[in-house]
């Protein structure tokens, strides 16, 4: 889990049916040493595994990746340019066994980061 030890949330709200998060990268997180030195980026798998624990967080359940549909990377996030990020997220449920179909835009200010298209299942362990 990346929450707290990666990102923090100052901010959020919720609908029915969408959410819309702030989070705080901390750019002095160790990964950011190896991933890359001098020019330190957030991995793709991050910004994904954030997006799943943001709705984790809301349904207040633990959920699994079961498929990603469509993910598109426009520009990396810079932590030292971009640490306060927006995750946009609308989602649906599309069956009876809590699978949901789950979309994300990942931006800050004008620029987009990420758009992510994904099913998640409810996992109980």
């Amino acid at each position: 889990m990346l929450k707290d030890d990666f990102y923090t949330i100052p901010k959020y709200s919720f609908g029915s049916n969408s959410a819309h998060f702030v989070i705080w990268l901390k750019k002095e997180h160790t990964l950011f040493q190896a991933h890359f030195p001098n020019n330190p980026i957030v991995p793709g798998v991050y910004i994904v595994q954030i997006g799943k624990e943001l709705f984790s967080f809301l349904q207040k359940k633990n959920f699994i990746v079961k498929n990603i549909k469509n993910i598109k990377f426009t520009n990396p996030i810079v932590p030292s340019v971009h640490s306060e990020v927006f995750y946009k997220m609308t989602w649906e449920n599309i069956d009876e066994n809590d699978l949901y179909h789950l979309k994300i835009e990942v931006s800050s200010g004008n620029t987009l980061f990420s758009k992510i298209s994904m099913q998640l299942k409810e996992f109980n362990y």
